[in-house]
């Protein structure tokens, strides 16, 4: 099991309470979600997401990590259109995923729901032989795939190190995933986790 510095902090928060800066930061996960760009998550996006992990990872068409990774990640894009699709027109607006958010990321029992599984899906594709740690080249090649460059991905490798050994065992990686989502410190390292750690400016 893994053990996380719980910030305890947020254990009170209820949906419609996340920071300015929270929001921000969800603001960019939609950023990682909408490969094109044009406002919306759409199924179509989410086929471009599983075409560039296929090509940065080599894997086959129709071999048994290409077929998982699909199969999964399209069973997460059906949970987020049942948690985030207000009007069910099959997309998912900045203003829904927002909202989705304030619940799923109100308190740590909504974390393990909503958002853990997304965390579960993607380690152990990085950790390709369960040996407990990432390598530097896994995790470039997962950055990458989000459309951040290799120089970005180099640097976010050193930034989400926290020991500094040269490798981001599955806590490190975790405690950066979970801080990213809970935390309200500006200097997290963890700001990097899902590519530029300059936030998206919300009106």
């Amino acid at each position: 099991m893994i053990k996380i510095a719980v910030l305890q902090t947020q254990n009170q928060l209820k949906p419609s309470m996340l920071s300015q800066f929270r929001k921000q930061k969800v603001a960019r996960i939609f950023e990682f979600y909408d490969v094109n760009e044009n406002g919306q998550i759409e199924f179509d996006d989410i086929i471009d997401i599983c075409n560039a992990f296929a090509n940065e990872f080599e894997w086959e068409p129709h071999s048994f990590d290409d077929d998982n990774f699909r199969t999964t990640f399209k069973n997460l894009w059906l949970q987020l259109l049942k948690n985030a699709d207000q009007n069910a027109d099959n997309q998912v607006s900045l203003k829904e995923f927002l909202d989705s958010y304030e619940v799923a990321i109100a308190d740590d029992a909504s974390f393990q729901i909503y958002i853990q599984p997304f965390f579960d899906m993607i380690y152990p594709i990085l950790d390709e032989h369960n040996i407990g740690y990432i390598k530097k080249e896994y995790y470039m090649r997962f950055y990458k795939a989000f459309r951040n460059s290799e120089k970005a991905a180099a640097k976010a490798f050193v930034a989400m190190d926290l020991n500094e050994d040269g490798l981001l065992s599955k806590q490190e990686f975790y405690q950066n995933f979970y801080n990213f989502h809970m935390s309200e410190d500006r200097q997290d390292r963890s700001l990097v986790f899902f590519g530029n750690v300059e936030l998206p400016t919300l009106t």
